[in-house]
């Protein structure tokens, strides 16, 4: 009986590890998809910026200035909005790969409870 246990909590134990080694990957993979979108984003706003500041020191009337700024906030409007997109995306296959997690976790124990409980019972 407490070589069944033993080998049991054993099991327990390295899919416990199993399991946070893949939350941590998972969490990693996440993390450097967001971050590369952030400099994407952030690079992108820079560049928008830059072009935008160029379009002022050229502009030659109020005209040209408008036009500038009003292509300025369009593109960067376009910009945020895709970024906006990936995000939600990388957060919705983040939310996807726990639930997978979670639901493969949750019939390990089911199945070690199941195999656990006859042995117990005939200790008992």
């Amino acid at each position: 009986m407490q070589k069944d246990m033993m080998e049991t909590m054993q099991k327990m134990t390295q899919t416990a590890l199993d399991n946070l080694k893949q939350l941590s990957d998972t969490n990693m993979s996440i993390a450097k998809d967001l971050m590369q979108e952030q400099m994407d984003l952030t690079a992108s706003i820079l560049e928008t910026t830059t072009k935008s500041t160029e379009d002022l020191a050229e502009a030659k009337n109020y005209g040209d200035l408008a036009s500038g700024q009003a292509g300025a906030v369009q593109k960067l409007s376009k910009t945020i909005m895709e970024s906006a997109r990936t995000t939600s995306e990388t957060i919705s296959e983040a939310g996807n790969a726990y639930a997978k997690m979670l639901e493969a976790g949750m019939k390990e124990v089911s199945n070690t409870v199941t195999k656990a409980t006859p042995k117990a019972r005939k200790s008992a």
